[in-house]
């Protein structure tokens, strides 16, 4: 249990790797952009500099601690961060509204406000209009299972829907039309809405490669993840196989798109499936039943 545990903890801290280099940067940027207005020197070095480092080497730690001991809100990290940001900007142009008249209580109604309007782009559906053509996003994942336990937890194989990793919220997972690579996956989204989504397989190895099309017919058209093109590869390396997935929705609206790099979103589904399966794999498995003799 303890090699799970450190093995999840180490997924966990990978995935946070692009927030935590975004909010350095938006921390680090503010605290040096708010602070020049200040002509003085700390330790020989300029305010402002200083200023930048610690904001950045407090702040980064502290979202990761969000992350980790408090996952649902491990996307404030970036909205503090970018609320920070504005804030040191207007400072840079008015020293009115610089960090230490922050600090000072002096304009806490304006970082508030920078605060309160950043979380609420960044949660509502108010910009989704904005879209972009989603770039192919690649994640990858290792794990000491076989290929073929990798194979139908992850990819999956009709009509062997329990062996997935995401069994319990699989409804259905079977072929469209007999004989065809066209396979209908019906999952249970919060536990009510059932989400439907056609695969077109193109090329297919398995347990080793799988690439296909995919339309969800339960979504609007022209709304993210509706369609797209992915593939999974798994690649034995000895002790380990690795998991290369790469997926390239249609198009998706910008928020969604920052939301998702940001937070790696596809590799932490990947290793929700790979913990899944690996806790699985560690239950043992429940002895036979007697064998009762049987008459001469």
């Amino acid at each position: 249990m303890a090699t799970l545990f450190l093995t999840r903890l180490r997924r966990k801290l990978w995935r946070e790797r692009r927030r935590l280099a975004f909010v350095a940067l938006c921390m680090g940027t503010a605290g040096y952009l708010g602070n020049m207005d200040f002509d003085m020197t700390i330790m020989g070095l300029d305010r402002a500099l200083v200023m930048g480092l610690i904001y950045a080497l407090v702040f980064t730690p502290s979202a990761l601690l969000m992350a980790l001991l408090i996952p649902g809100w491990r996307f404030s990290g970036e909205v503090v961060s970018v609320a920070f940001l504005i804030f040191g900007i207007a400072g840079a142009y008015d020293p009115a509204y610089n960090l230490s008249a922050l600090l000072q209580g002096k304009t806490i109604w304006m970082a508030l406000l920078s605060f309160v309007a950043v979380s609420h782009l960044y949660s509502s559906t108010l910009l989704d209009g904005i879209t972009i053509a989603s770039p192919r996003t690649r994640r990858r994942g290792w794990s000491r299972l076989p290929a073929q336990v990798l194979w139908d937890g992850v990819v999956g194989t009709p009509p062997h829907k329990v062996r997935l990793a995401n069994a319990e919220n699989t409804v259905s997972l079977d072929y469209l039309e007999p004989g065809q690579p066209h396979r209908r996956w019906v999952e249970r989204f919060d536990r009510i809405t059932l989400l439907e989504e056609h695969q077109f397989v193109q090329a297919i190895d398995a347990p080793h490669f799988i690439r296909f099309r995919w339309q969800n017919v339960t979504a609007e058209e022209g709304v993210g993840f509706a369609t797209g093109e992915k593939q999974v590869r798994i690649t034995d390396l000895g002790r380990y196989r690795r998991i290369d997935m790469a997926c390239a929705p249609s198009r998706l609206p910008l928020r969604v798109w920052v939301q998702t790099w940001l937070d790696d979103g596809m590799g932490r589904m990947l290793d929700r499936d790979l913990n899944t399966l690996e806790r699985r794999a560690a239950v043992p498995a429940p002895p036979p039943p007697p064998q009762t003799a049987q008459p001469a």
